[in-house]
């Protein structure tokens, strides 16, 4: 064979080489090409270590519940109304006329004084009031008494002793000189009016009159000064009476609200009677429907000839003179079986009965002693 052919064999040998070559790294490539799956990644077990929390928790403080202060145990001592026996504080009397004519219905008793005192449970409870007080009635009058202390007794200066427990009371009577004039004594007046139009009708409503509420109270400031032999009738405490009595009066109203035994001005929940412009007469206003008994408190002073300069502890409290300034004060404490005995006989029954006749035959009897009467020195018309 020749040299040529030799050099082309060589020729071709290396060419084949080459393709085998490229064929490879072409084969390569291809797998080099094919994508990768993604990488699982084989973790070892994950150990959590979790640290352990420490909670520190502060000293407990105990709080105890608040301690009930130990209270000493006290005994309530109820005070009964004492056991009366109407026997001992009435007398044999006779039946008193009729008055159902006029018609009105009457009943009258008396009262001493039991003394002087800043007492007053209406307007100053529990406190001494503001001027000087003449008492009557209720010997256990305080600052601090109510209807059940009042009930309670001790004792009473008026007609009928326990049967009327009912403190009443006056501002003190001072004389020119600066001494207290004590009184001889009052005469409560209680009278039943008929509010109606017509004898028949006026008869009808007095005996409806509903009878006084136990506990009721009240004060009232209009009033009159006279003599006794009616000569110098006024506003004001007249200089002379002539050696005859000085008399101050007091009116109450007789219209009641029907629900408070007191009011905060001791007086509103009372009302007096109003003329009807129709027909006339008497009536209570819609405001105060119940008709009560009209209660009048009369104070008898000793006789004197010179009266000049007498004025009330209530006139030197407030700044002014001449008795201007007398009101009175009403607190309802009676026995109620003689209450509503001398409010039948008496009032619904329309008859005139004078010094304490019950209007059944009988009549109160018997009392505390009372104070007596002419100047008591040494005491001041106001605390």
């Amino acid at each position: 064979m020749g040299r040529g052919w030799v050099d082309r064999w060589a020729q071709w040998i290396v060419l084949a080489g080459l393709i085998v070559a490229v064929g490879v790294a072409a084969l390569v490539g291809k797998v080099t090409d094919v994508p990768t799956p993604p990488t699982t990644t084989t973790l070892p077990p994950s150990t959590t270590t979790t640290e352990a929390t420490t909670t520190t928790v502060p000293p407990t403080t105990t709080t105890d519940a608040p301690t009930t202060p130990t209270v000493p145990t006290t005994t309530t001592t109820v005070v009964e109304p004492p056991v009366v026996d109407p026997a001992a504080w009435t007398r044999a009397s006779w039946v008193p006329s009729s008055s159902a004519s006029e018609p009105t219905g009457n009943f009258r008793t008396f009262c001493r004084p039991t003394g002087l005192g800043f007492i007053d449970p209406i307007v100053s409870p529990g406190r001494p009031s503001a001027h000087l007080h003449q008492i009557f009635g209720n010997t256990g009058t305080t600052p601090d008494s109510t209807y059940e202390s009042l009930r309670a007794g001790p004792a009473s200066t008026c007609d009928g002793g326990l049967l009327n427990l009912t403190p009443y009371w006056f501002p003190a009577m001072i004389d020119a000189q600066g001494n207290v004039v004590g009184a001889e004594r009052m005469q409560i007046y209680y009278k039943g009016l008929g509010y109606a139009s017509g004898l028949a009708a006026s008869q009808q409503s007095i005996r409806e009159i509903t009878t006084l509420p136990a506990g009721l109270r009240m004060v009232s400031d209009r009033y009159v000064w006279r003599c006794e032999n009616n000569t110098n009738q006024g506003s004001r405490i007249p200089d002379s009476c002539g050696g005859s009595r000085l008399l101050g009066e007091v009116f109450f109203p007789s219209c009641w609200n029907g629900r408070d035994l007191d009011s905060a001005d001791h007086r509103s929940h009372m009302a007096f009677p109003t003329r009807d412009p129709n027909m006339g007469n008497l009536r209570c206003p819609d405001t105060h429907p119940v008709h009560l008994v009209e209660i009048t408190e009369i104070v008898f002073y000793p006789p004197a000839t010179d009266q000049a300069g007498w004025r009330l502890s209530s006139d030197i409290a407030a700044g002014a003179t001449d008795g201007t300034t007398l009101h009175a004060d009403w607190f309802g404490a009676w026995d109620p079986d003689t209450l509503e005995r001398w409010h039948t006989h008496c009032i619904r029954e329309m008859r005139n009965c004078g010094s304490s006749q019950l209007g059944d035959g009988y009549s109160l009897s018997g009392s505390a002693a009372g104070q007596p009467a002419g100047r008591v020195p040494d005491w001041n018309p106001t605390p």
